[in-house]
């Protein structure tokens, strides 16, 4: 059984893994939703993603709308 740590004090065997989603859009703290064959999710940080994966977060598709002014 090969175990993960992704946050401090928790560790996960790779086979729980059900999926890891990428948001669609940048937020501070959240960059992909991780989720668990037990149903539990767990949001990570690009750097907890990175810690996981071994694979550098993706940039930003595109830059969110600036307002237009009126």
């Amino acid at each position: 059984m090969k175990l993960t740590e992704i946050k401090p004090g928790l560790f996960l065997n790779e086979e729980q893994i059900v999926s890891v989603r990428v948001q669609p859009q940048e937020d501070a703290d959240v960059y992909a939703v991780l989720q668990l064959s037990n149903g539990d999710k767990h949001n990570l940080t690009r750097a907890e993603f990175t810690a996981m994966t071994g694979e550098e977060p993706r940039q930003p598709v595109r830059p969110p709308p600036v307002p237009k002014a009126k």
